[in-house]
């Protein structure tokens, strides 16, 4: 899906009440970019306003791209609200520079809110948004398990340059956040009833022009082991906050992102990075889908020589 609804109150797909399911697609270039007072300009690439409002099902997604899309208002690649009874999974997807027409605007390249959330093996690079939310915003109601998700290169101007969780419950694991930038909260940002975890992740030179802001999280969080941060200062020279408690201060050297046979690119960590063998109760696969040992790699690549 290329180009379509340019001028339309939601871009290239709009689902309302129908159980969709979305496979092997790619969705460029595509723009919701009218405004006014009601739903508009929402979900530069696809629109979802909940599944079959009589029997309601769940929403699937793989194997697909958003690039390049634009919004107004809320998700410049996916706007995604539920109702009860309906879930979501996404996986083995790529999200790749979706933007919004308003600079001063604009929250997710994936809007989602009102459903569980499961997201795996999923990239998202090169999100620019006016306010927050570069590359997720998760609504409330929600509860989020993204395992082995990689975000890097994503930018807002206020809070969350990868990551916006207000009020919801959210659940990282495998996950890598590294170059994302934002005034406060430069990779998460987290309100103050949300509930969030991290598990065997990886937080490295996220980035904010602000001297007295972190430079990943704004406040740490619940930690489940694993976990690893970089640099240790932000750049005034005071101590960093750790995006959870226990978390190891070392550089884990990613290469820059490119493509290592997996659907979309990664950030290789190379075999002797400290990030190798630093992770606990290990996902059996990396995003690539390669094995896992039992004392693996924290992030979403396997660095670890098999």
């Amino acid at each position: 899906m290329q180009n379509a609804g340019v001028i339309a109150a939601h871009g290239g797909i709009l689902n309302r009440g129908s159980t969709l399911t979305v496979v092997n697609s790619v969705f460029a270039g595509n723009g919701a970019l009218s405004t006014g007072k009601g739903q508009f300009g929402n979900g530069g690439g696809l629109y979802i306003d909940g599944m079959n409002y009589d029997d309601p099902g769940d929403f699937y997604m793989c194997g697909t791209r958003f690039i390049e899309n634009t919004a107004m208002t809320h998700g410049s690649g996916v706007f995604a609200y539920f109702y009860e009874g309906s879930s979501a999974t996404i996986e083995n997807c790529e999200f790749d520079a979706n933007r919004f027409g308003d600079p001063a605007s604009g929250s997710g390249a994936l809007y989602h809110e009102a459903a569980p959330l499961v997201l795996r093996n999923t990239a998202f690079h090169g999100q620019t948004t006016g306010a927050h939310a570069g590359a997720i915003f998760l609504g409330q109601k929600s509860q989020a398990q993204v395992d082995n998700c990689t975000f890097s290169g994503n930018a807002v101007t206020t809070n969350g340059g990868a990551i916006f969780n207000g009020a919801a419950e959210m659940h990282l694991r495998h996950c890598t956040f590294t170059g994302n930038k934002a005034d406060y909260g430069p990779a998460i940002f987290k309100g103050q009833s949300a509930v969030m975890s991290l598990h065997n992740c990886i937080f490295a030179n996220n980035l904010t022009d602000n001297a007295y802001s972190a430079t990943s999280c704004h406040e740490s969080l619940e930690s489940r082991g694993g976990n690893l941060q970089w640099p240790p200062t932000k750049s005034r020279g005071a101590d960093d906050m750790p995006c959870a408690t226990d978390i190891l201060f070392a550089d884990p050297g990613l290469q820059p992102m490119a493509d290592h046979g997996g659907f979309a690119p990664l950030a290789a960590v190379p075999q002797d990075s400290p990030a190798v063998g630093l992770g606990t109760q290990c996902l059996s696969r990396d995003a690539r889908g390669v094995q896992r040992p039992e004392h693996c790699t924290a992030g979403a690549f396997e660095g670890s020589d098999l």
